[in-house]
C-alpha cells in the first residue's frame, strides 16, 4: 500500500484541493486509486465531500472522476490511497497511527 497523506496544522491552506486535484489527475491518466476524506470522522465535514458536495459546475464534474471513501484506509487495503486529513497536529495518535501503517 502507498498512502499519499494532504496533512497540515492549520485550514484554509489548500489540503483538500491538492488532495482532490491530484485525485482527478491520476484518474484521468488511468491509475487505480481511492480518495479518502479523514474529516468527517472527527465531526466537521471540511474536507473533499464538502467540495464534492458543491454545485459549481467544474467541481460537480469532479465528483464523477474520483472514487472517494470516508475514513482512512483499512490496514489490509492494497492500492494507492490519497488521504485528506482536517487540520491538525503532528502528535494527534490519529496522524501518528496513519503514517505507521
Amino acid at each position: 500500500m502507498l498512502i499519499l497523506v494532504a496533512s497540515g496544522s492549520k485550514g484554509g491552506t489548500g489540503k483538500s484541493t491538492v488532495a482532490l486535484g491530484l485525485s482527478a489527475i491520476l484518474s484521468l491518466r488511468g491509475f487505480s486509486h481511492e480518495l479518502f476524506d479523514y474529516s468527517c470522522n472527527l465531526g466537521v465535514c471540511t474536507g473533499v465531500y464538502y467540495y464534492l458536495s458543491d454545485f459549481v459546475d467544474g467541481v460537480n464534474r469532479l465528483s464523477r472522476l474520483v472514487k472517494i471513501k470516508q475514513g482512512l484506509p483499512p490496514q489490509d487495503y492494497g492500492g494507492l490511497a490519497i488521504v485528506d486529513l482536517p487540520p491538525m497536529s503532528l502528535a494527534q495518535p490519529e496522524f501518528v497511527d496513519l503514517l505507521s501503517s
